[in-house]
Order: structure tokens, then sequence, then C-alpha cells
């Protein structure tokens, strides 16, 4: 049997329509219960953020909400920061976070695998990129889904009047599809 086959036909949901998911937009696809961080935030506290909160990225944000970057496990993930290893590499740098960070998101390093040191000086400032790729909340799923695979990236931030409203994931664009077919 296929893999991806079901035992029974019958419990085959039906295919939605093609019409049902060109009209999602990001506003129907972003998380909207925000998680943020500060400039000043210390890493420390964004890592417990993504444990808690179970999230891989959060915006970075002044105090009217206005984002200033963005940070990713992957930003802070890297090998170079782990207890006993060194690596060569530069905080922000989106292409070596994608080149050490691990292919499986429970790979990811938890706050006990760093050192005191680390945690205790290193501030969401330091990690985060500062290009904010972001959209609008009228954003629709083929615009947001040809940003994301252009710019190589799987968060994106949702703003309205300059200010951080919500994040879509890859995550939220294949459970939103998957709800519809």
């Amino acid at each position: 049997m296929n893999p991806i086959e079901s035992r029974d036909s019958s419990s085959k949901k039906p295919v939605g329509s093609l019409p049902e998911l060109t009209s999602l937009r990001a506003i129907d696809l972003m998380s909207k219960d925000l998680v943020t961080a500060l400039l000043d935030t210390p890493i420390e506290d964004v890592l417990s953020r993504f444990e808690d909160y179970q999230i891989s990225a959060l915006p970075v944000v002044d105090e009217s909400g206005k984002p200033l970057g963005i940070i990713s496990k992957a930003d802070i993930a890297r090998v170079e920061h782990m207890r006993n290893e060194k690596l060569e590499g530069r905080p922000g740098d989106p292409s070596y976070a994608e080149a050490v960070a691990p292919e499986d998101e429970a790979d990811f390093p938890g706050r006990e695998d760093y050192s005191p040191e680390v945690l205790g000086r290193a501030l969401a400032s330091d990690w985060m990129h500062p290009a904010v790729t972001y959209v609008s909340p009228e954003a629709t799923l083929a615009e947001i889904c040809g940003l994301m695979v252009q710019e190589r990236i799987h968060h994106l931030v949702v703003l309205e009047s300059s200010r951080v409203i919500g994040m879509i994931s890859s995550l939220d664009i294949v459970r939103a599809v998957s709800e519809r077919i």
C-alpha cells in the first residue's frame, strides 16, 4: 500500500477547492497571540519564550510595537555558543544559521545546553536579523509563499500601521492547507 493512501477510502476527506485556498490572506494564517522581545531582552528569556509558547521565532520590537528585527531558534542554536564547542560565524548571518541549524526542530538545544556566560550576557539585539521581511494583513497565500521562497525564510511578520500584529510560519501555512484539503 502507498504510505500516503488511506486503508479505508471512505475516510478520505474531499479535496478542498482551489478558490478556498487562494482566498486565504495573511490575517487568516497568522498567529494572533503574538510573542515578542525587546532589544534588551536577555537571550535566556527568548529561549524561555520559545519553549513556553512552542514557537520557533519571534519579532524584536520597540515599545510601540514597531519591528526592529526577528530572532529564531536557528539564530541562537549555533554550535559556537554551546558548551565546549567552537565554530566561527557571526550573529545574525542567516546563511550561517542555516548551515549549522539542526534539520529537526526537536534537535535544537534548550536553555540547559548554553553556558551561563552566554545566557547572562547575550541580548536579543545581539542575535536578531535586523532586516524584517513582512506582509500586510491582506497579502494572499500566493504572495506569502512566493516571498518565503524568494527570501528563503520560514517566518514572516504581519504589519499594520507600521506595527507588528502577527507572525506567519511555514507551519501555519501547512496547517491551513491541510485543514482545507
